[in-house]
Protein backbone atom coordinates (compact mmCIF):
# COMPACT_ATOMS: atom_id res chain seq x y z
CA UNK A 1 0.00 0.00 0.00
CA UNK A 2 1.39 3.36 -0.93
CA UNK A 3 0.37 6.77 0.38
CA UNK A 4 0.66 9.68 -1.99
CA UNK A 5 -0.72 13.15 -2.34
CA UNK A 6 -3.33 13.27 -5.08
CA UNK A 7 -1.38 14.74 -7.95
CA UNK A 8 -4.00 14.68 -10.65
CA UNK A 9 -5.50 18.10 -11.31
CA UNK A 10 -9.24 18.03 -10.78
CA UNK A 11 -11.55 19.04 -13.58
CA UNK A 12 -13.06 21.58 -11.18
CA UNK A 13 -10.46 24.13 -12.25
CA UNK A 14 -9.68 22.94 -15.76
CA UNK A 15 -11.72 25.34 -17.83
CA UNK A 16 -9.54 27.00 -20.44
CA UNK A 17 -6.19 26.59 -22.15
CA UNK A 18 -3.85 29.44 -21.31
CA UNK A 19 -2.74 31.37 -24.35
CA UNK A 20 0.96 32.24 -24.33
CA UNK A 21 3.57 33.07 -26.89
CA UNK A 22 6.28 31.56 -24.69
CA UNK A 23 6.98 27.88 -25.04
CA UNK A 24 6.42 26.12 -21.74
CA UNK A 25 8.74 23.21 -21.12
CA UNK A 26 8.14 20.08 -19.09
CA UNK A 27 7.59 20.63 -15.35
CA UNK A 28 10.49 20.70 -12.90
CA UNK A 29 8.40 20.26 -9.77
CA UNK A 30 5.71 17.84 -8.62
CA UNK A 31 2.12 18.64 -9.54
CA UNK A 32 -0.11 20.70 -7.26
CA UNK A 33 -3.31 19.23 -5.85
CA UNK A 34 -6.88 20.47 -5.60
CA UNK A 35 -8.15 21.45 -2.16
CA UNK A 36 -11.28 23.04 -0.74
CA UNK A 37 -10.65 26.20 1.29
CA UNK A 38 -12.74 28.44 3.56
CA UNK A 39 -11.44 31.67 5.13
CA UNK A 40 -12.74 33.57 8.16
CA UNK A 41 -11.47 36.38 10.45
CA UNK A 42 -10.29 35.58 13.96
CA UNK A 43 -11.95 38.23 16.12
CA UNK A 44 -10.84 36.83 19.47
CA UNK A 45 -7.14 37.12 18.58
CA UNK A 46 -4.91 39.82 17.08
CA UNK A 47 -6.87 42.34 15.05
CA UNK A 48 -6.48 41.68 11.36
CA UNK A 49 -5.68 38.01 11.78
CA UNK A 50 -7.59 35.40 9.79
CA UNK A 51 -7.45 31.68 9.14
CA UNK A 52 -8.05 29.30 6.26
CA UNK A 53 -9.45 25.83 6.73
CA UNK A 54 -8.02 23.70 3.94
CA UNK A 55 -9.09 20.14 3.13
CA UNK A 56 -6.88 18.09 0.81
CA UNK A 57 -7.27 14.58 -0.58
CA UNK A 58 -4.82 11.90 0.50
CA UNK A 59 -5.01 8.93 -1.84
CA UNK A 60 -4.03 5.40 -0.92
CA UNK A 61 -3.74 3.01 -3.80
CA UNK A 62 -3.00 -0.66 -4.11
CA UNK A 63 -2.28 -2.67 -7.27
CA UNK A 64 -4.26 -5.87 -7.13
CA UNK A 65 -4.16 -9.01 -9.26
CA UNK A 66 -1.20 -8.83 -11.61
CA UNK A 67 0.54 -6.85 -14.32
CA UNK A 68 0.95 -8.60 -17.66
CA UNK A 69 3.79 -7.50 -19.94
CA UNK A 70 2.89 -7.51 -23.61
CA UNK A 71 5.91 -6.15 -25.40
CA UNK A 72 6.07 -2.51 -24.35
CA UNK A 73 2.47 -2.41 -23.11
CA UNK A 74 1.60 -3.23 -19.51
CA UNK A 75 -1.99 -4.31 -18.81
CA UNK A 76 -3.04 -3.52 -15.26
CA UNK A 77 -5.74 -5.87 -14.04
CA UNK A 78 -7.07 -3.57 -11.35
CA UNK A 79 -6.18 -0.80 -8.94
CA UNK A 80 -7.96 -0.23 -5.65
CA UNK A 81 -7.98 3.29 -4.28
CA UNK A 82 -9.13 4.85 -1.05
CA UNK A 83 -9.27 8.60 -0.53
CA UNK A 84 -9.24 10.24 2.90
CA UNK A 85 -9.23 13.96 3.75
CA UNK A 86 -6.32 15.79 5.36
CA UNK A 87 -7.15 19.09 7.05
CA UNK A 88 -4.85 22.04 7.53
CA UNK A 89 -5.63 25.22 9.52
CA UNK A 90 -3.51 28.10 8.24
CA UNK A 91 -3.09 31.40 10.10
CA UNK A 92 -2.38 34.79 8.51
CA UNK A 93 -2.03 38.41 9.56
CA UNK A 94 -0.69 37.84 13.05
CA UNK A 95 2.48 39.07 14.73
CA UNK A 96 4.63 36.32 13.23
CA UNK A 97 7.06 37.51 10.57
CA UNK A 98 6.74 34.21 8.72
CA UNK A 99 3.17 33.03 7.99
CA UNK A 100 2.39 29.34 7.73
CA UNK A 101 1.75 29.59 4.01
CA UNK A 102 1.06 32.01 1.16
CA UNK A 103 -2.10 32.81 -0.80
CA UNK A 104 -1.31 34.01 -4.31
CA UNK A 105 -2.76 34.37 -7.80
CA UNK A 106 -1.48 32.52 -10.87
CA UNK A 107 1.16 35.22 -11.42
CA UNK A 108 2.56 34.67 -7.92
CA UNK A 109 1.19 37.92 -6.43
CA UNK A 110 0.06 37.64 -2.81
CA UNK A 111 -3.63 38.31 -2.23
CA UNK A 112 -4.85 40.78 0.37
CA UNK A 113 -6.77 39.75 3.45
CA UNK A 114 -10.00 41.35 2.20
CA UNK A 115 -9.71 39.59 -1.14
CA UNK A 116 -9.10 36.20 0.49
CA UNK A 117 -11.99 36.59 2.96
CA UNK A 118 -14.37 37.62 0.20
CA UNK A 119 -13.43 34.92 -2.29
CA UNK A 120 -13.16 32.10 0.24
CA UNK A 121 -16.24 32.99 2.26
CA UNK A 122 -17.74 29.65 1.23
CA UNK A 123 -15.89 26.38 0.50
CA UNK A 124 -14.00 27.02 -2.75
CA UNK A 125 -11.74 24.88 -4.92
CA UNK A 126 -8.13 26.11 -4.83
CA UNK A 127 -4.85 24.93 -6.28
CA UNK A 128 -2.37 23.84 -3.59
CA UNK A 129 1.40 23.65 -3.91
CA UNK A 130 2.43 20.93 -1.47
CA UNK A 131 6.11 21.36 -2.36
CA UNK A 132 6.21 24.88 -0.92
CA UNK A 133 7.34 26.33 -4.25
CA UNK A 134 5.69 28.47 -6.88
CA UNK A 135 3.47 26.28 -9.07
CA UNK A 136 5.32 25.33 -12.23
CA UNK A 137 3.87 27.12 -15.34
CA UNK A 138 3.28 23.72 -16.92
CA UNK A 139 0.44 23.02 -14.49
CA UNK A 140 -1.16 26.45 -14.92
CA UNK A 141 -1.97 26.01 -18.59
CA UNK A 142 -5.43 24.60 -17.95
CA UNK A 143 -6.64 26.67 -15.01
CA UNK A 144 -8.55 29.94 -14.82
CA UNK A 145 -6.56 33.16 -14.58
CA UNK A 146 -8.38 34.00 -11.32
CA UNK A 147 -7.55 30.68 -9.65
CA UNK A 148 -6.44 31.01 -6.03
CA UNK A 149 -3.21 29.21 -5.18
CA UNK A 150 -2.16 28.26 -1.65
CA UNK A 151 1.54 27.49 -1.21
CA UNK A 152 1.97 25.32 1.86
CA UNK A 153 4.87 25.71 4.26
CA UNK A 154 6.96 28.60 5.40
CA UNK A 155 9.10 30.51 2.93
CA UNK A 156 11.92 27.95 2.98
CA UNK A 157 10.38 26.11 0.03
CA UNK A 158 10.21 22.77 1.84
CA UNK A 159 6.47 22.36 1.64
CA UNK A 160 4.34 19.96 3.64
CA UNK A 161 6.32 16.82 4.50
CA UNK A 162 3.22 14.73 5.25
CA UNK A 163 1.68 15.42 1.84
CA UNK A 164 4.81 15.15 -0.27
CA UNK A 165 5.24 11.84 -2.06
CA UNK A 166 8.07 9.87 -0.54
CA UNK A 167 9.30 8.61 -3.92
CA UNK A 168 9.57 11.88 -5.81
CA UNK A 169 12.19 11.51 -8.53
CA UNK A 170 14.36 14.32 -9.83
CA UNK A 171 15.85 14.35 -13.32
CA UNK A 172 19.63 13.76 -13.43
CA UNK A 173 20.15 17.16 -15.09
CA UNK A 174 18.04 20.21 -15.96
CA UNK A 175 19.35 23.20 -17.90
CA UNK A 176 18.44 26.54 -16.35
CA UNK A 177 17.98 29.23 -18.98
CA UNK A 178 17.37 32.95 -18.63
CA UNK A 179 19.40 33.43 -15.43
CA UNK A 180 22.16 36.05 -15.56
CA UNK A 181 25.39 35.80 -13.58
CA UNK A 182 27.95 38.41 -12.59
CA UNK A 183 31.57 38.55 -13.76
CA UNK A 184 32.96 36.66 -10.77
CA UNK A 185 31.87 33.29 -12.18
CA UNK A 186 34.59 33.53 -14.85
CA UNK A 187 37.21 33.31 -12.09
CA UNK A 188 35.60 30.17 -10.64
CA UNK A 189 34.95 28.02 -13.68
CA UNK A 190 35.87 27.26 -17.27
CA UNK A 191 34.43 25.52 -20.32
CA UNK A 192 35.49 22.09 -19.04
CA UNK A 193 35.53 22.63 -15.28
CA UNK A 194 32.21 23.83 -13.84
CA UNK A 195 31.74 25.81 -10.66
CA UNK A 196 29.74 23.53 -8.32
CA UNK A 197 27.37 25.30 -5.92
CA UNK A 198 25.43 23.41 -3.26
CA UNK A 199 23.44 26.08 -1.42
CA UNK A 200 21.36 29.12 -2.33
CA UNK A 201 23.34 31.63 -0.26
CA UNK A 202 26.57 30.94 -2.15
CA UNK A 203 24.69 30.97 -5.45
CA UNK A 204 23.37 34.49 -4.79
CA UNK A 205 26.94 35.81 -4.68
CA UNK A 206 27.51 34.88 -8.32
CA UNK A 207 24.20 36.00 -9.81
CA UNK A 208 23.15 39.36 -11.20
CA UNK A 209 20.62 41.22 -8.98
CA UNK A 210 17.11 39.79 -8.99
CA UNK A 211 18.07 36.44 -10.56
CA UNK A 212 17.72 34.06 -7.61
CA UNK A 213 14.04 33.45 -8.44
CA UNK A 214 15.14 31.46 -11.47
CA UNK A 215 16.34 28.78 -9.06
CA UNK A 216 13.16 28.33 -6.99
CA UNK A 217 12.72 24.85 -8.46
CA UNK A 218 16.17 23.65 -7.33
CA UNK A 219 16.10 21.34 -4.31
CA UNK A 220 19.55 21.83 -2.74
CA UNK A 221 18.99 18.80 -0.50
CA UNK A 222 19.18 16.65 -3.64
CA UNK A 223 20.65 18.88 -6.35
CA UNK A 224 23.58 21.19 -6.97
CA UNK A 225 24.00 24.00 -9.47
CA UNK A 226 26.77 23.80 -12.08
CA UNK A 227 27.97 26.95 -13.82
CA UNK A 228 30.23 26.69 -16.86
CA UNK A 229 31.61 30.16 -17.67
CA UNK A 230 34.31 30.88 -20.23
CA UNK A 231 35.38 33.25 -22.98
CA UNK A 232 36.11 31.91 -26.42
CA UNK A 233 34.94 31.66 -30.00
CA UNK A 234 31.34 32.61 -30.63
CA UNK A 235 30.95 29.16 -32.17
CA UNK A 236 31.96 27.31 -29.01
CA UNK A 237 29.28 24.80 -28.08
CA UNK A 238 28.80 22.92 -24.81
CA UNK A 239 26.40 19.97 -24.84
CA UNK A 240 25.63 17.03 -22.57
CA UNK A 241 24.37 13.48 -22.78
CA UNK A 242 22.72 11.43 -20.04
CA UNK A 243 24.68 8.18 -20.26
CA UNK A 244 22.64 6.58 -17.47
CA UNK A 245 20.40 7.82 -14.60
CA UNK A 246 23.60 8.51 -12.61
CA UNK A 247 26.05 9.51 -15.34
CA UNK A 248 26.11 12.77 -17.29
CA UNK A 249 28.78 13.52 -19.88
CA UNK A 250 29.49 17.09 -21.01
CA UNK A 251 31.23 17.74 -24.32
CA UNK A 252 32.82 21.01 -25.44
CA UNK A 253 33.31 21.65 -29.12
CA UNK A 254 35.52 24.62 -29.90
CA UNK A 255 34.61 27.05 -32.66
CA UNK A 256 37.00 28.25 -35.36
CA UNK A 257 36.09 31.93 -35.34
CA UNK A 258 38.52 34.28 -33.60
CA UNK A 259 35.88 36.51 -32.03
CA UNK A 260 36.01 36.52 -28.24
CA UNK A 261 32.62 35.90 -26.68
CA UNK A 262 31.44 35.23 -23.13
CA UNK A 263 29.62 31.93 -22.59
CA UNK A 264 27.64 30.86 -19.51
CA UNK A 265 25.78 27.58 -19.16
CA UNK A 266 23.89 26.70 -15.96
CA UNK A 267 22.49 23.34 -14.90
CA UNK A 268 20.80 21.79 -11.87
CA UNK A 269 22.29 18.32 -11.39
CA UNK A 270 21.26 15.66 -8.92
CA UNK A 271 23.89 15.16 -6.19
CA UNK A 272 24.38 11.45 -6.90
CA UNK A 273 25.19 12.02 -10.57
CA UNK A 274 28.76 11.34 -11.73
CA UNK A 275 30.02 14.09 -14.05
CA UNK A 276 32.48 13.86 -16.91
CA UNK A 277 33.63 16.62 -19.24
CA UNK A 278 35.49 16.10 -22.51
CA UNK A 279 36.74 18.46 -25.21
CA UNK A 280 36.14 17.64 -28.87
CA UNK A 281 37.93 19.06 -31.90
CA UNK A 282 37.14 22.27 -33.71
CA UNK A 283 33.74 22.64 -35.38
Amino acid sequence: MHKIAGTVLSCLLITAVAQSEDKIGLPQDIAPVIGMATAKPITERTEGEYQIELVLPAVQYDIVHRVIDLGKTAILDDVETETTPITRTLFFGGSSQIPDSRVVDTAGNELTKNSVLKRLQNPTAVLVSISGKKVDPYYLQLVKDDTIIITLGRRDGKGDSELLPKDVTISPIIEITGARTNETVFDKSSAIKPFQIQNKEVLKEYLAPGQIGNFDQVNFDRQQVLIFAWRGSGQDKLSYAVESPKDVKFSLQRGRTRDLRSHVKIYAVRLDVVLETTQAGFR
